[in-house]
Formats: structure tokens, C-alpha cells, sequence
């Protein structure tokens, strides 16, 4: 978990960003000090087939973060950041992800990469989101301008999150 930053920054916003990664032993974090006054509380691998992920939970005094992580190989992964209060309110979610794009005409495959920041701290809910593309499976930059807008119908996209991260606590580990 770190600041985004990027040779060309794009005004961000104010949450933390999680860098992509395909490796699903830990938790992508990049600033040790966070950790530091956090604890692991929990962790749960699920999934079957090409799909695999671990979802982990993490608390302070302060606040709380989940961090569920999918990775379908070389067809994609996710990774989503839950923030949540101490009353165990959903704050923000940041997802990060790619996905495979073959292009058959041209013999071409590309990978499609998105970030979605969903922020349920001000008066009116944010969304921003990116997409970009890339060649190279290990790219993982999204270049791309955030678009940002209020957040519309947010009762339901905050359950939906709600559910999203229960059903990766309660989807069981097929080999």
C-alpha cells in the first residue's frame, strides 16, 4: 500500500493505491511502517481451476483493511482494498486488475488494465476510475487520466462490495 506514483502522475485521489500483482503468498505492500501497528487478524485462500486467491484481513486501533487478491494466471488477476472504519463500515475500495484481450485478426494479444476507487467518506460518494491498455503482461501502469463522478446508486454498490468480499470469505479452496 503506497501513494500512487508514476513518471507522469495524474491528479489522484486521496486513498491508497495497491500495486498489481500476480504473486498471491502476501499482501502486495510496499510500505513496511504501515504494517508496523497492524495486525493480521485473519486469512482465507479459495478457488478452483485456473483462479486462485487469498483474502486477509487487517487491524489497528484506528481502522481495519482487507486485501482480496485473484489471480487467473495469464489470464488476469484482481486486487481489491477494503477500508473500513472501526465500526466495520466499508470507507473506500480500491480494485486493481488486468484481463487477457486476444485479438485473432491481427495475432495479437494485449492486456486490458483498470483501477475503480470508490470512496463512501464525503457527503456525496466518489468514483474514479481508469482503463489502459498494455503488450506486455508485466506492465502495470495505468497511464490513463482517472474519470471521476458521483457515486450513483450507493446503497447498492455498497452492498454489492459487502457481498463481494463475503463470497471470497466463503468460497472454498478446489484443487
Amino acid at each position: 500500500l503506497y501513494p500512487a506514483t508514476h513518471p507522469n502522475p495524474q491528479p489522484q485521489p486521496k486513498f491508497f493505491f495497491l500495486t498489481p500483482s500476480d504473486t498471491l503468498e502476501a499482501p502486495v505492500v510496499f510500505d513496511e511502517l504501515l504494517f508496523n501497528f497492524m495486525q493480521e487478524d485473519s486469512m482465507h485462500e479459495y478457488g478452483a481451476g485456473d483462479c486462485f486467491g487469498t483474502v486477509r484481513k487487517y487491524s489497528s486501533k484506528a481502522w481495519s483493511l482487507a486485501f482480496d487478491s485473484l489471480s487467473c494466471g495469464e489470464y488476469g488477476y484482481t486486487h481489491t482494498v477494503y477500508f473500513f472504519d472501526t465500526q466495520g463500515q466499508i470507507l473506500a475500495v480500491q480494485t486493481v486488475g488486468s484481463s487477457t484481450i486476444f485479438e485473432n485478426s491481427l495475432g495479437v494479444t494485449f492486456f486490458l488494465l483498470s483501477e475503480q476507487i470508490i470512496d463512501f467518506r464525503p457527503e456525496i460518494p466518489r468514483h474514479w476510475s481508469r482503463v489502459d491498455t498494455a503488450l506486455d503482461y508485466d506492465d502495470k501502469f495505468i497511464v490513463a487520466p482517472f474519470a471521476q463522478e458521483p457515486l450513483e446508486n450507493v446503497d447498492s454498490v455498497y452492498q454489492e462490495l459487502l457481498s463481494n468480499l463475503k463470497g471470497a470469505w466463503e468460497m472454498d479452496l478446489d484443487y
